[in-house]
């Protein structure tokens, strides 16, 4: 027995798979705005450290999170995974990362003092919560004594 399928349903499901493989979805529709802002460590600004901004409930409904590096003066501009220039409105927490840190082989010892504490790198109670509201500049100030 064949099964009929309309012309109009045949386009549909052709317009619903191309969508799926062209990567048009949640992710696209997401609005970024442009979030900046300044990186501070003990208060004096800090170069050279990457922040990651991951808006709240990324884990669950696979948001994407924002990316910058610190200039000389400790000022960055955050850039969506996807490209966009921004990140997403509203509550996150900021994972900082110093990409001069030193990292001696294993079995050797460091000879520099880190800048940041290993807890600013992952999620939970070290990272800095932060809110991006569209025309306001971020304040990350993290301590480390």
């Amino acid at each position: 027995m064949r099964i009929r399928v309309s012309p109009f349903r045949q386009l549909a499901l052709f317009v619903a798979v191309v969508m799926f493989l062209s990567g048009c979805g949640a992710e696209e529709a997401t609005p970024v705005v442009a979030a900046k802002g300044i990186v501070r460590i003990n208060g004096t600004p800090a170069a050279n450290i990457m922040i990651r901004f991951v808006p709240e409930g990324k884990q669950e409904t696979g948001l994407i999170s924002s990316t910058g590096i610190s200039d000389a003066e400790g000022r960055f501009q955050l850039v969506a995974s996807d490209g966009r220039e921004g990140a997403i409105p509203g509550p996150g927490q900021v994972l900082l990362t110093d990409t001069e840190e030193e990292r001696p082989a294993q079995g050797e010892v460091s000879t520099k003092v880190p800048r940041l504490l290993p807890e600013h790198g992952v999620l939970g109670a070290g990272s800095v919560a932060v809110t991006v509201v569209e025309g306001t500049e971020l304040a990350v100030d993290v301590k480390t004594r």
